[in-house]
């Protein structure tokens, strides 16, 4: 068996379903879009932020959704190339056509997901991350050396730097788990399910190893 072990090396984490993470995501943001704030959420151009956008379009949302970076692009060419109506629901803007932006609360899904320095996300972050009114959610992988790690392991009141200038966070930060990765003992009940001969990992972080005191099979190479 060959088999990816992203998360191989981390203990088990009790996680929601999928059903209860969309749910928590969507009145998260509905509650700080009706208290007038904004929501920012920056997302991977390519299927997170689509499938972001669906779980808001989906639901009773009565605010605007505005799309921006590549992210925008890449659900333009999913409209097109995979004639999936995305971009016709009345709450949906496309960032560049809208000449003064918004003045009423909004959620933007925006890339990059890392919030690097240059990015449309970077540019709403940097522009509300110090308004207590406002939120940033986070919903993928997040690599230690970005400015959204920095965000998320932060307290409110601390500084982090963006596009080259310290910030102090003041905004509501969250994040939500959307990952397709299996947890470690969820990895581990599938390969003792089959049975493999040899079971051959991929995609992790092999100079990690998992310890802990409870799992559902011993060793600490996955």
């Amino acid at each position: 068996m060959i088999s990816e072990s992203t998360y191989g090396y981390l203990p088990m984490i009790k996680r929601y379903t999928r059903q209860q993470t969309e749910e928590k995501l969507y009145n998260s943001v509905y509650e700080t879009l009706a208290n007038g704030g904004n929501v920012l959420i920056p997302a991977f151009a390519l299927g997170r932020a689509q499938e972001i956008l669906r779980i808001l379009t989906t639901r009773e949302l009565p605010f605007a959704i505005v799309l921006d970076g590549r992210a925008q692009q890449m659900t333009e060419a999913y409209e097109k190339l995979m004639q999936i109506n995305m971009l016709t629901d009345e709450r949906v803007y496309l960032a560049n056509e809208l000449e003064n932006g918004l003045t009423e609360p909004h959620c933007v899904i925006a890339s990059s997901g890392m919030l690097h320095d240059g990015s449309a996300a970077t540019k709403y972050a940097f522009n509300w991350i110090e308004e207590p009114q406002h939120k940033i959610i986070f919903t993928g992988y997040i690599d230690r050396t970005t400015p959204a790690y920095a965000i998320l392991h932060s307290r409110k009141g601390e500084t982090v730097r963006l596009n080259g200038q310290m910030k102090v966070i003041q905004a509501t930060i969250e994040n939500y788990s959307f990952s397709a990765h299996p947890s470690r003992d969820e990895l581990l009940a599938y390969i003792l399910k089959m049975q493999p001969k040899y079971a051959f990992l991929m995609h992790a972080e092999h100079e990690k190893r998992y310890e802990g005191k409870c799992t559902i099979a011993p060793g600490e190479v996955i």
